[in-house]
């Protein structure tokens, strides 16, 4: 089978709407069991790809989730949960001053962020992060700040949370879910 017979065959397997998605480059002349397994890793990455853009986004933790290569873990083999660790990168820029969270730091996948300034776990194995003293690291500059409260959802054991002095103005609707 020509790849330009490949590609048709292909259209017609797929919605119209994603055939531009696939990517039909690497198809020579193959034989069936290929052309199958071809399709079904092409249309796996549109699969991904649609559940990431077309899914209601619950929190932080769920949009991670969703962009995780199929088994990967949850959580980190040493230290916080990875989950809780991207959710607290997400939250980041919403308090960084200079002289604040300099230990939050995103590239290093073994950072323990239940080592980070202003961060607190529980001490059995889970490692869930309990307390979040983010008082006075919001800068000033920043101007008012509009609380969304679904930026803290993914810490499901979080038992102290101080926000003190970061010019929050009020709170907004979660953002996250769609009507």
């Amino acid at each position: 089978m020509q790849s330009e017979e490949l590609a048709e065959s292909v259209s017609k397997l797929i919605d119209p709407r994603l055939a531009d998605a696939v990517d039909m480059s690497d198809v020579q002349t193959t034989s069936t069991a290929s052309y199958s397994k071809f399709v079904t890793r092409e249309m796996g990455k549109v699969e991904a790809l649609l559940k990431v853009i077309l899914s209601p986004v619950d929190s932080v933790a769920d949009t991670y989730r969703a962009l995780l290569p199929k088994g990967t873990p949850m959580w980190s083999t040493e230290g916080c949960l990875e989950q809780e660790r991207f959710a607290l990168l997400q939250l980041k820029p919403f308090f960084y001053s200079p002289s604040e969270l300099e230990n939050w730091v995103e590239g290093d996948h073994n950072s323990d962020c239940c080592q980070w300034d202003r961060v607190e776990c529980n001490n059995d194995t889970t490692k869930r992060v309990i307390s979040l003293g983010l008082f006075q690291t919001r800068d000033e500059e920043m101007g008012e700040w509009y609380l969304n409260a679904s930026l803290f959802s993914t810490f499901q054991q979080l038992q102290w949370l101080d926000l003190s002095y970061n010019g929050i103005a009020g709170c907004v609707e979660n953002e996250g879910r769609l009507p």
